[in-house]
């Protein structure tokens, strides 16, 4: 499956790997968290560093000015803020992250490279689910493992989080893997005949482990991109028409099926009503709705207090906290000030000056990858890896709107993958 790899591959492999490890291998020092991932990824600049200055040649990644800009914005807003630290020290998360993607194409150059690194990039996502499967299957045999952070019934049913702080976080992080795989899997006939089995494999277990997260914002993110997946196949693939309807039609009995044996669960095995506790469905609380949203508000009260020069995105946190009147230097504002949704968050953080530089980034980190995938190039294969990368990033960016943390190792990982894939594909056929 996989060609000889190197080192770098390997120390890449073990970023990929770790970059959801939130509770396990991570220091706090100072009050900061440190990440083993971004110890390894410090190497791996240091590595690209050294290639720079013997190549004398620095390839720049996709998007760098609005992204530049952005950065800028944000420096400009870190001192509007009463705890400057806090917005130094998401300034430097920032530039870390801009410096690894510098790091990535400047490292993996040749096509074979970036071969190996895909096939890396999703086994990591399959061992982390595997470890999240364990942790959902081994209490029902009366052994717990480590870093489960919920429970549905202490002890019995776990809510698996792999080593994310969170089931959300869990699903959130897997939903690449699962976008990325799933696509793979619809063409893996035509042109991934080769790793079928794999594919197959990789994306039961990642659907597995998505769903017994029970993560209700990662199970809609998966229905969602059903839906649009046949829709997009109805409207474009007129000759699999009848095909389509075949498939509606299954996934409806299976619906119907799994509905069936649910209730005849509820009803004669085992009250499930739980599953549905944070959603206010059915007279259950509604705490988990009720606090997303009201994270989303309070990050655009914070805005409107300040729309032109931001608050920083540490100093969201501390203004999210002091609007509900927490004694900011007695608290971890990360952890009393609770912000939703990027984009509110982005916008709050770095003003609306700002907020239009991060829309023409992620513009540009999209729409770019997806027309040279379309109009450029030639080779379906490639087409196709191009395209996943950049909707399965536009599926992490719609789960994000109900979560907080633009900085998140993971999502920019897979944004300098994007931009790796999209500059060694376009370098390829503009030679030509």
């Amino acid at each position: 499956m996989l060609k000889k790899i190197s080192l770098f591959e390997i120390l890449i492999f073990l970023v990929f790997l770790t970059s959801s490890f939130d509770i396990f291998l991570s220091v706090n020092i100072f009050g900061y968290t440190f990440r083993f991932c971004q110890m390894i990824s410090f190497i791996l600049m240091i590595i690209a560093l050294f290639k720079i200055i013997i190549e004398k040649k620095v390839i720049k990644p996709l998007g760098i000015i609005p992204l530049l800009l952005w950065l800028l914005t944000l420096i400009i807003s870190t001192f509007n803020t009463p705890l400057i630290n806090v917005n130094i020290a998401y300034d430097l998360w920032l530039i870390f992250n801009i410096v690894f993607i510098f790091s990535i194409l400047n490292t993996f150059k040749e096509e074979i490279q970036i071969n190996n690194i895909i096939k890396l990039y999703l086994i990591s996502f399959v061992i982390v689910s595997i470890y999240g499967l364990l942790q959902f299957l081994l209490p029902f045999f009366g052994i717990v493992l480590p870093f489960i952070a919920q429970w549905w019934k202490v002890g019995t049913i776990a809510r698996i989080n792999g080593f994310s702080y969170e089931p959300s976080y869990f699903s959130t992080y897997i939903l690449m893997g699962w976008i990325i795989l799933r696509i793979f899997l619809k063409y893996e006939n035509t042109q991934f005949k080769k790793y079928k089995k794999y594919i197959n494999i990789g994306f039961v277990i990642l659907s597995l482990a998505m769903v017994l997260s029970s993560s209700r914002i990662g199970i809609l993110m998966i229905l969602l991109f059903e839906i649009l997946n046949i829709i997009y196949n109805f409207i474009f693939c007129n000759s699999n028409r009848k095909q389509i309807l075949k498939i509606i039609l299954t996934i409806v009995i299976i619906g119907l099926i799994i509905t069936l044996i649910l209730f005849l669960i509820n009803k004669y095995v085992y009250n499930l009503i739980f599953l549905l506790n944070g959603t206010g469905l059915f007279g259950t609380s509604s705490h988990s709705f009720s606090d997303r949203f009201k994270g989303m508000t309070d990050t655009l009260i914070v805005f409107s207090q300040s729309p032109l020069i931001g608050h920083g995105l540490g100093g969201v946190y501390t203004a999210v906290a002091q609007l509900n009147g927490f004694n900011i230097y007695l608290n971890s504002v990360q952890d009393v000030g609770i912000v939703q949704n990027i984009f509110a968050e982005v916008l709050a953080a770095s003003g609306v000056f700002g907020f239009i530089f991060f829309i023409k980034y992620l513009f540009d980190l999209i729409y770019k990858p997806l027309y040279y995938s379309y109009k450029k190039i030639k080779s379906k294969k490639r087409s196709i890896i191009l395209r996943t990368f950049s909707i399965s990033l536009i599926f992490e960016l719609l789960i994000l709107i109900f979560n907080q943390n633009i900085l998140r190792p993971y999502l920019w990982i897979h944004i300098s993958l994007l931009c790796l894939i999209y500059e060694v594909y376009r370098r390829k056929y503009e030679k030509k």
